[in-house]
């Protein structure tokens, strides 16, 4: 059976024990020499706390060291009277994406600086006042105001004067 694990995070797995050349569930046992392979990687032994659930069934639990490296996690085991237990455990994967570390990509990138100290989020409230709105058109040097959808509600203030640079004012709505 294959399982999807969370990059360093515990979890309980269940493994069946079957007595030496039978298809009979050993009762009664405790697993020894327990090895794990991350990835690929060498068996290396661990010592999980581990018990017998019933009928041949036995629960490991692998701690957050256990699955800390990402890719196929294999188990080994033996007890003895039993079958060796070999089995693919799964696939170990990063933890995804919380929703903090989501809202935190658009602020990041909101405050970056396009140029001579407009942040990114403040030429794209601007593009889009200009893009979507009205704008008052005054000739020449003067104040252009740009209102939303609405008409009414004020989104951007630009200012030009001469052969300077246009400066602007973003309301926050």
């Amino acid at each position: 059976m294959s399982r999807t694990f969370t990059q360093s995070v515990a979890r309980d797995i269940d493994v069946r024990v079957f007595e030496t050349a039978s298809t009979t569930g050993a009762t009664g046992k405790t697993l020894a020499a327990i090895e794990l392979s991350k990835n690929g990687g060498a068996f290396a032994a661990i010592t999980p706390t581990q018990g017998e659930l019933s009928g041949g069934w036995y629960r490991v639990s692998l701690t957050a060291v256990h699955t800390d490296t990402g890719g196929d996690l294999v188990l080994r085991a033996t007890a003895v009277g039993c079958d060796d237990i070999e089995e693919f455990l799964g696939e170990v994967r990063a933890a995804p994406a919380t929703e903090a570390a989501v809202t935190a990509v658009p602020a990041a990138v909101g405050a970056l600086t396009v140029e001579a100290g407009y942040s990114l989020l403040e030429v794209q409230r601007l593009m889009a006042a200009v893009l979507l709105g009205d704008a008052t058109t005054p000739a020449g040097d003067g104040e252009y105001t740009f209102t939303g959808l609405d008409g009414a509600t004020v989104r951007v203030t630009v200012t030009r004067t001469g052969t300077s640079r246009v400066t602007d004012s973003l309301v926050e709505t």
